[in-house]
């Protein structure tokens, strides 16, 4: 089988003849794309639009720093070198070790050494976060962010369902316990239906797929 690559300007001309929803929904994000990078006029205008969309996708933007390659500049991947013997000095390309990213994905699952929206802190302290700020502070999006970047007004809020009564509820409506080892921070625990409590070693509430954008109170 043939197998050939479309250029973005190839799917922005060819997407109406065709029912491919793959290129559909790909010429819809270039379209979308090509409004915020109009609007948002910088070098890494396209990868913040990919992190924003991903935020509007998930409810939330991630904000972990991890082991990594930065998405921007690709620097982050480090050799060690022979300490010794005939190639002392010498770099060697089977022993690497990764520098440290603010990776902007909210995820549990994480591939070793992946990081396609993580930023290194030469690349931050170049323009990058200056830009964030800028954007989450002049348009209204709908979705959480971390108040490490700027004040956040909005928080994600999950349809859970009870393991005991069955019914669903939203994670605002349930009531908090302390965590076990964290004496200021609580998770939502409570059914606000039968009271049957989420214990952390014990009966958990189901996580539905579910979510709303609230403001935080």
């Amino acid at each position: 089988m043939t197998q050939f690559e479309l250029s973005d300007e190839d799917v922005l001309k060819i997407d109406k003849f065709l029912s491919n929803e793959a290129i559909k929904e790909r010429a819809v994000f270039l379209r979308k794309r090509a409004v915020f990078t109009d609007q948002y006029k910088n070098k890494d205008s396209n990868f913040l639009f990919e992190i924003i969309e991903l935020a509007k996708k998930n409810g939330i933007m991630g904000y972990s720093f991890r082991s990594g390659t930065c998405a921007i500049c690709g620097s982050g991947k480090n050799y060690i070198k022979f300490k010794s013997g005939m190639r002392k000095g010498e770099i060697n390309h089977n022993k690497t070790w990764y520098s440290t990213v603010l990776d902007y994905r909210k995820s549990f699952v994480r591939v070793k050494d992946y990081t396609p929206f993580g930023v290194c802190e030469e690349c931050r302290e170049n323009g990058f976060d200056d830009l964030l700020k800028r954007t989450l502070l002049t348009g209204d999006f709908k979705f959480e962010w971390n108040d490490k970047i700027v004040p956040c007004p909005y928080e994600k809020d999950e349809k859970k369902i009870c393991f005991k009564c069955e019914k669903s509820m939203w994670e605002s409506e349930m009531s908090r316990s302390q965590k076990m080892f964290a004496s200021h921070s609580t998770y939502a625990s409570t059914c606000p239906h039968c009271g049957a409590v989420a214990m952390p070693f014990g009966a958990s509430h189901d996580i539905t797929e579910d979510f709303r954008i609230i403001e935080k109170k």
